[in-house]
């Protein structure tokens, strides 16, 4: 009962914070996408015992260019 306790709770946090789901069988990533770079999280699902954790993935866009207010943001958001 802790880990549906504790995944819905994150789940309602990644939704607060703008993430969206990918529903699809297999796909279960919340993913969030800024400018230059995305932001996917995908929560384990594999431990009937109690949540374990969870997947980061974090990927950026270089095409581009990584401007200073971006990459203050990215460091940002790893400090969280």
């Amino acid at each position: 009962m802790e880990y549906v306790d504790t995944k819905h709770k994150l789940e309602k946090l990644l939704r607060k914070h703008g993430y969206h789901q990918d529903k699809r069988p297999d796909h279960r990533e919340w993913t969030k996408f800024f400018d230059e770079f995305s932001i996917k999280i995908r929560l384990d699902q594999n431990n009937e015992d109690g949540f374990n954790g969870f997947q980061f993935s974090f990927t950026a866009y270089m095409r581009n260019g990584l401007k200073k207010k971006q990459a203050l943001k990215i460091l940002e958001l790893l400090k969280t």
